[in-house]
């Protein structure tokens, strides 16, 4: 992996739209990240139409100065006649067909439902604008450039290898006992030779998929929901289950993820567990503290303990942990293979 100063592009009509807490965040290095960029922000608009944006891009990457990750703004309000301006997902198609390499990620200030699925799938990841100018997902950033500069090198490398599905488990470093697991949650068009598109799908599916949802890896509400706890229970086993933590391509230090097969030996180990014991028992005998202990979502005086991780209502706003018999499928959730599907509160 590149470990090089990264070089971001932020393209909005209006940049001063992006504070100067943002801008100051993203170009000092940041503590949990160990990461810093250099920014520079392209005013699109007047004689900044495509044409010129790739012009430019071209010069920059025959100097090798080219930017390790673009940030676009998707509503765009322009009156030039370039189509390619109007939304910034139809600029992000342009850039990806000549410079596939370089990962792309769309930023909005408008309500997030209100942008289209399918302009959502041009970039890596969409966030609402003020999720970036309070410096909470610039570490996000960075683990995007970085993991997709890893996948290009693995791409020249491997594409074309017929060894395709066991390379990519070496990238996401998949324990050796869900290798079969990983392998056949794979989409078929990752385990045969890569084209110049793969390298952002397999990075979409990396981050929304293995990474975005529950299958081989927890995120913390769901780890610790696994073993009885509230993330602050979770945070006081953090040491012992360091060894679990996800370390693969893209792993970001504000979105922690758990492998669950290494967190379930791990915890019977520590614990001193067997196998008939329940990991919610073993997880609370570890952190001790009551007031840690996870609680049920709806059953305020219960002592039942959680087994899932749910949306609170229809909004999906918010998680909360519940007993499983108390939720039902998310119905507009079609989950992949080899993936949990979600699950909201029934009330």
């Amino acid at each position: 992996m590149s470990r090089h100063r990264l070089r971001i592009w932020w393209m909005d009509d209006e940049p001063d739209r992006l504070t100067t807490f943002a801008r100051n965040t993203i170009a000092q290095p940041d503590q949990l990240a160990g990461r810093s960029a250099e920014l520079r922000v392209v005013k699109l608009g007047g004689d900044k139409g495509l044409v010129a944006i790739l012009d430019d891009l071209d010069s920059e990457k025959r100097k090798n100065r080219g930017p390790d990750l673009i940030v676009i703004d998707q509503m765009l309000q322009l009156t030039a006649a370039d189509a390619y301006l109007q939304r910034g997902s139809s600029l992000a198609a342009a850039i990806r067909d000549k410079f596939p390499n370089i990962p792309l990620v769309g930023v909005t200030g408008a309500n997030f439902g209100d942008v289209d699925e399918l302009q959502k799938t041009q970039f890596i990841e969409f966030f609402l604008r003020d999720q970036i100018a309070d410096g909470t997902h610039i570490p996000d950033l960075y683990a995007i450039a970085d993991g997709y500069a890893s996948l290009v090198k693995f791409f020249g490398s491997s594409g074309a290898s017929n060894s395709l599905a066991l390379d990519l488990c070496k990238l996401v470093k998949c324990p050796v006992s869900d290798t079969d697991l990983f392998i056949s949650s794979l989409p078929g068009d990752f385990k045969s030779t890569w084209d110049a598109g793969t390298t952002h799908t397999f990075a979409r599916w990396i981050w929304h998929n293995l990474q975005g949802r529950p299958g081989l890896l927890y995120d913390d509400l769901e780890t610790a929901t696994l073993l009885g706890l509230k993330r602050e229970g979770l945070a006081l086993l953090h040491q012992r289950l360091i060894t679990c933590a996800y370390k693969g391509i893209f792993v970001s230090a504000t979105r922690p993820r758990w492998w669950v097969s290494l967190v379930r030996k791990r915890i019977r180990q520590v614990a001193k567990g067997s196998m008939a014991d329940p990991l919610s028992k073993l997880g609370r005998k570890l952190a001790v503290q009551p007031q840690h202990f996870s609680k049920c979502h709806g059953r305020p005086n219960s002592s039942d303990v959680p087994t899932v991780v749910a949306f609170s209502d229809g909004t999906q706003r918010k998680r909360i942990q519940a007993r499983i018999e108390d939720t039902v499928p998310l119905e507009t959730d079609s989950p992949p293979f080899g993936f949990e599907q979600r699950r909201v509160f029934a009330s």
